[in-house]
């Protein structure tokens, strides 16, 4: 049995647990994961997904036992991981469905990191701005608009702007905390961003890269980080 302890956010945590199992998988073991619930990552899988073969997950840790990998790196050696088993429960699938109906099928969609992405990041590595963002979406405004962000702020600014394309309202926001939303409208986000026609994403974000790789699993070659 391979024990596991996913850190960071959501997509952290599902790259770790999708590519370990494909270890697992590979040398015949099954996968435990602990999936904690965290200020960063603040909801469990097994709320918002079905459950995925060969692995179990856990809230806690158990006693005794001795844990293969704590971090938020893919397995090394598994760099093709497999998605198709990222299921998303009916109510949360539900959802998503009733916003594509709003918005129609050719839809464009952006993810904007900010908040803590901001803080942490400003100093070290080039960040996507605001405007690159509106150089994106002003080459497209024949599409609707959907606005995948972790910040009130910036939700309202491009809805101001775009409130023509934009047709869906913004998350609840908590700026009290690191993660201004909920785990359900962050992974609301990320499929509203997976099943768009055309996407862009944030530089040096792992939510982005995320999109980006299961789009092209899905058969999206059309995105833009």
């Amino acid at each position: 049995m391979i024990y596991i302890i996913p850190t960071g956010g959501l997509c952290n945590y599902l790259r770790v647990v999708f590519s370990y199992n494909e270890y697992a998988k590979s040398i015949n073991e099954e996968l435990t994961v602990i999936w904690l619930v965290t200020e960063a990552c603040n909801g469990f899988f097994l709320d918002y997904f079905e459950e995925v073969p060969n692995v179990t997950f856990l809230k806690n840790k158990p006693d005794n036992v001795k844990i293969t990998y704590k971090g938020c790196s893919c397995m090394s050696s598994m760099k093709d991981i497999n998605y198709s088993q990222l299921i998303l429960l009916p109510h949360i699938r539900e959802k998503i469905n009733e916003n594509i109906k709003v918005l129609g099928d050719n839809y464009i969609a952006v993810h904007i990191r900010r908040t803590d992405h901001t803080r942490c990041f400003k100093n070290k590595h080039p960040l996507t701005e605001d405007e690159d963002f509106i150089d994106y979406i002003d080459m497209r405004k024949d599409s609707n608009l959907y606005i995948a962000t972790d910040n009130a702020n910036t939700f309202n600014k491009f809805k101001s702007k775009y409130s023509d394309m934009v047709k869906i309202e913004s998350n609840t926001y908590d700026e009290k905390k690191l993660r201004q939303t909920s785990l359900e409208d962050a992974i609301i986000d990320l499929f509203m961003c997976i099943f768009a026609k055309d996407f862009k994403g944030s530089y040096w974000s792992s939510f982005s890269s995320q999109i980006s790789i299961i789009r092209r699993s899905y058969g999206k070659t059309s995105q833009k980080r």
